[in-house]
């Protein structure tokens, strides 16, 4: 699975909350669709690790 298997948890809720980002905004673009589930997932990863590293999982 390479890289994608060490996303987890956190990556899988950010790629949710980006489709979820994109029924709400609507953009009118592919690109701003795929920017949207980019960022999303970008912040649900900074988060997870920012939790875990809080956690000390």
């Amino acid at each position: 699975m390479g890289n994608l298997g060490k996303l987890g948890v956190s990556g899988a809720v950010g790629i949710l909350l980006g489709i979820a980002a994109i029924l709400w905004i609507k953009p009118e673009n592919a690109g701003g669709s795929a920017l949207l589930i980019i960022i999303c997932t970008a912040l649900a990863i900074v988060v997870g690790a920012i939790l875990k590293a809080i956690l000390g999982r």
